[in-house]
């Protein structure tokens, strides 16, 4: 996902962005809310791309996808160059279902810790026992 970050910052995307700026005053659209579109905007295309990566993950490590398959969607749907997919693929070559992992346990152990706790101390004290004493993932669910 860092590489795709990266894309939403270079030069291009200022260019972009003033287009974008002059195209919406052009519509009549509030230009004091333009700060806040293009925040909104570059957020839900950042995690877009981070569930596209994951899923060309998913796909590639389950063998549905070979790796030059795997590059190529990358390149199509993450916006990232050849080297950068090839890069992250080495990665996934690496450590395997980290990625899946990742991406898909955060939403179960941050549920499992706001059932169990309010406050951000409390909230805090129960993922250090997590980490210390990790649970089978299907009590995570529970």
């Amino acid at each position: 996902m860092a590489a795709s970050a990266q894309c939403l910052h270079g030069n291009s995307n200022k260019s972009l962005k003033s287009l974008g700026l002059a195209l919406k005053l052009l519509a009549g659209l509030d230009p004091a809310a333009a700060e806040l579109y293009f925040l909104v905007e570059d957020t839900a295309r950042v995690l877009m791309w981070a569930e596209a990566e994951t899923e060309v993950a998913r796909r590639y490590l389950d063998g549905d996808l070979t790796a030059e398959q795997a590059i190529q969607l990358m390149v199509d749907s993450v916006l990232v160059n050849e080297e950068q997919a090839a890069q992250q693929m080495r990665f996934w070559d690496s450590y395997r279902s980290y990625i899946i992992n990742y991406a898909v346990g955060k939403g179960p152990v941050r549920e499992y810790i706001e059932r169990r706790a309010g406050t951000p101390n409390e909230r805090w004290q129960e993922f250090v026992e997590l980490i210390l004493s990790p649970p089978l993932p299907s009590l995570l669910l529970e």
